[in-house]
């Protein structure tokens, strides 16, 4: 008897999204799913590691016959369970997020995509997924009409095909970024991602007692460049796949810091 993959499934929504049971429902019956998710949204939260405080891991709930984990702690720290209890894993997958994780600045600030990060660094093949959604569900999730179930069909066929090709050389993982209406004839473009798709600017505000506060709220910017990944998925509606390298230095800039610094280096 041929084993099934053993996929660790995450999310930054919690057990509360409404993409988890059509994700669970399609990738059940085909894989070992191990599923550990946060208790409570935790959207934009990047790789954050819970090392000052304890976290604990409840089980009870279960999801489409699913058993679900849910973690006081992170996406980050359900990785780390991960790796404790589930070292076996063929791939992490994470996601979909509500709302789209595109440009660099997104997909940096992303708990969604901070939990592959997380495996990526323990060089585990990983895929994070996002589909897009009014910013009412980004931090509340609920339901806004997407295509879940077909996202998670196609899901499983980006899946499969990495199970089975694996990731190119010098790819850490990718990122998959679904419109809300995609449909089994939604073309598919693989981009770069742009730096920055929001401009964030606080927002001054004055609570009952006088005091002030802020929330932080960014206009999107206009006029993406064409083959960005912003505007491919946001204007174009397209299945956008960017393929993430994590190495924050190479040679050629180590070489050149050396140059720029030999004045101030000592021989």
């Amino acid at each position: 008897m041929i084993s099934q993959p053993h996929i660790f499934f995450t999310n930054d929504d919690s057990a509360r999204s409404p993409a988890l049971r059509y994700f669970v429902k399609e990738l059940f019956p085909h894989y070992r799913l191990t599923v550990v998710v946060p208790d409570r949204p935790r959207s934009g939260i990047s790789k954050a590691i819970s090392f000052n405080e304890p976290i604990r891991f409840t089980k009870g709930l279960t999801v489409e016959k699913q058993p679900i984990i849910e973690t006081s702690g992170t996406p980050g720290d359900a990785v780390t369970w991960c790796r404790t209890y589930s070292p076996d894993v063929d791939m992490v997958i994470s996601g979909p997020n509500l709302g789209l994780n595109v440009s660099i600045h997104s997909i940096l600030t992303s708990g969604t995509v901070g939990a592959i990060i997380e495996a990526a660094l323990w060089n585990i093949p990983a895929i994070a997924f996002s589909i897009d959604t009014p910013s009412n569900t980004w931090f509340i999730p609920q339901d806004s009409g997407a295509n879940y179930r077909e996202a998670a069909r196609h899901a499983r066929e980006i899946i499969n095909h990495v199970l089975s090709q694996g990731l190119p050389a010098g790819i850490d993982f990718l990122n998959v970024s679904y419109p809300a209406q995609v449909n089994e004839r939604t073309p598919i473009a693989i981009a770069k991602p742009m730096r920055v798709r929001f401009n964030n600017q606080l927002k001054p505000r004055t609570d009952p007692h006088g005091m002030d506060y802020h929330w932080i709220h960014g206009e999107e910017k206009p006029q993406p460049a064409k083959t960005s990944d912003v505007h491919l998925s946001v204007n174009e509606k397209k299945i956008v796949i960017s393929p993430i390298c994590i190495a924050l230095s190479d040679d050629k800039l180590i070489e050149a810091t050396k140059q720029f610094l030999q004045p101030l280096m000592r021989k």
